[in-house]
Parts: structure tokens; sequence; C-alpha cells
């Protein structure tokens, strides 16, 4: 009879710790799907759009440098009938340039709101991890409290 109940006793507490597994697993899979979702998905929109958006900036400013070192040259070269004229598309190249400079600069005063979002993100994670630990120790103790 007291080898029955021991048996009874064990076998209780085998599927508490098997549902406790069971249930420590989900708050791994609910904290994994979070950071995926809040931190990591947001985080790669973000670069994939500014990555994107710096490689067309600097082909702009890359191909405005070489019109305006183009310029530069043939301004070396003129002649005094044509230097008034390529003095102009020289300073028109110029401008141009000036200006793609000008958005590249405006791009990395955006990076803040990038650094931003890296906070926010990482600050998400914190959050994930925290509540994936707290589930951890809430079923920890509801198993250790039925035993």
């Amino acid at each position: 009879m007291k080898q029955k109940c021991i048996n009874k006793s064990s076998e209780k507490f085998l599927t508490s710790v098997a549902l406790a597994e069971v249930k420590i697993e989900a708050a791994k899979t609910l904290r994994n799907q979070q950071i995926q979702s809040f931190s990591i998905d947001p985080l790669n929109k973000i670069l994939e759009e500014k990555i994107e958006s710096v490689k067309k900036v600097k082909v702009k400013l890359d191909r405005a440098r070489t019109e305006y070192d183009t310029a530069l040259e043939k301004l070396k070269a003129a002649n005094e009938k044509n230097l008034y004229q390529l003095y102009n598309i020289m300073e028109e190249k110029k401008k141009a340039f000036e200006t793609q400079a000008h958005i590249m600069a405006q791009w990395m005063d955006s990076m803040p709101d990038v650094e931003k979002m890296i906070a926010k993100s990482v600050q998400q994670l914190c959050n994930s991890n925290y509540q994936y630990h707290k589930s951890i120790i809430q079923i920890l103790n509801a198993l250790l409290k039925e035993h």
C-alpha cells in the first residue's frame, strides 16, 4: 500500500515536471517570437531602408563629383574663347555636387533616429527576456508548491 502511494506521488510529480517543461518551452517560444517581431524585424526594416537610401545618394554624389572634376579639367584646358562658358558649366557641376553632399549630410544627421530605434529594440529585448524569466520562476514556484 505504501509503495502504491509512493508510485502515485512520483507519477504526479513527474507529470507536474513534464507540464512545467511544456510551459517553459511555450514561454521560450513566446519570448523568441517577441524578440523577432519587436526587435529584429523592425531593425532589419529600418536598416534596409537606410542602406538603400544611402546607396542611391552615394551614386548621385559620385556622379556629381565626377561631373565636377570633368568640368574642372575642361576649364583648366580652356582657351580664351570658351573660358566663360566652361566656367559656368563648372559652377553648375559644383552646385550639383554640393547639393548631393548636403543630402548625404542630412542622411547622416538622421542617424540618431536609427540609434533610437536600436535602443527601443534593445529595450524590447530586455522586456521579453524579463517576461520569460518571470514566467519560468512562476512555473517553478507553482511546481514546488505542489510538492
